[in-house]
């Protein structure tokens, strides 16, 4: 017997920093570390979703494939999020202050912290605390010590990336962002102008930065959050306050009032409604239509325009 698995062909996390930053010292191109941070927070952003934490996140359990996608491996320390989650696991380097502090129960947010820190060794090529003797490690945490970045690393980032990855590794839990506030982080800076020390993204990466309504509308509905257009618990009549006097076509997502079900509320050329959407498998969508017929659709513009011929745009959230 054989089990055959897809080839990451620049081997772990860890094992493409140190190759890149031999290549290059100036490291990753800016904007292909933003996406490399993106698909490490979507992966633990679904993980988180399912309620599992993975326990153990670093450089080395992350996989990286020719075109640098980046992919979450080593569940053998994950755990189903409970109250009674006390088990004092993972690698102490990445390991956050709750847990070299041995507190009792503690949370995803333990995730969130060894992520700042995976993000620190992709910026700045250097491992965390490389310089830290291992029996004072826990002791130099607790006390709030942190990796320092050289300024001409700085320098080659949006200082908001900075301020995200330092709030990741707060010592105090609640400053830590979830990974939905860390997706909407990195989208709005991946789409922004780079900053002034970064180098400019090849043409393949330019193109990765565009971000399409189509592919943004295939992500399940714990990352909906990272998108303009959704706009979580809005309620109802301010939903229909955001969409008076905007064009057919204009559309907004909400929490329905149905567990577990959003609601698409659209402007018709007759006013607006809303259109009950169930998140169904494979990254589709659920409607129950008048015929009592239930469709499919891979994305929520696609279940919008079903219902008529609009040119679909979609209602941000800053409108």
């Amino acid at each position: 017997p054989f089990i055959v698995t897809e080839l990451c062909q620049r081997g772990n996390l860890h094992e493409a920093v140190v190759a890149q930053y031999e290549l290059n010292p100036e490291g990753f191109e800016y904007y292909r570390m933003l996406t490399m941070c993106l698909d490490i927070a979507k992966s633990l952003a679904y993980l988180h979703s399912l309620g599992i934490i993975h326990r153990d996140v670093k450089t080395t359990n992350f996989l990286v494939g020719e075109d640098f996608t980046v992919k979450m491996i080593d569940f053998g320390v994950s755990r189903v999020l409970t109250t009674s989650l006390m088990t004092t696991v993972g690698t102490p380097t990445f390991m956050a202050p709750e847990v070299l502090g041995g507190k009792t129960v503690y949370t995803e947010l333990a995730d969130v912290y060894s992520f700042g820190l995976v993000i620190y060794e992709l910026l700045s090529g250097a491992e965390p605390y490389a310089d830290v003797p291992a029996l004072s490690l826990a002791m130099e945490v607790l006390k709030g010590v942190r990796p320092t970045l050289r300024p001409e690393v700085v320098n080659r980032a949006n200082p908001d990336f900075i301020v995200m990855m330092k709030q990741c590794w707060s010592k105090e839990e609640s400053d830590r962002p979830g990974f939905k506030e860390i997706m909407v982080t990195l989208l709005r800076l991946r789409n922004a102008p780079p900053p002034s020390g970064a180098q400019k993204p090849t043409e393949a990466e330019a193109a990765k930065m565009q971000v399409s309504a189509e592919a943004i509308a295939n992500a399940h509905d714990k990352s909906l959050l990272a998108y303009e257009w959704y706009h979580g618990k809005l309620p109802k009549d301010k939903a229909v306050k955001l969409l008076s006097g905007k064009g057919v076509g204009t559309f907004l997502v909400r929490d329905s009032s149905r567990p577990g079900c959003f609601a698409a509320s659209v402007v018709f050329a007759d006013g607006i409604r809303h259109i009950l959407v169930q998140p169904g498998t494979n990254g589709r969508y659920v409607v129950d239509a008048l015929d009592n017929k239930n469709y499919n659709f891979r994305s929520i513009p696609a279940v919008v325009r079903s219902y008529s011929n609009l040119l679909v745009s979609s209602l941000g959230r800053s409108a």
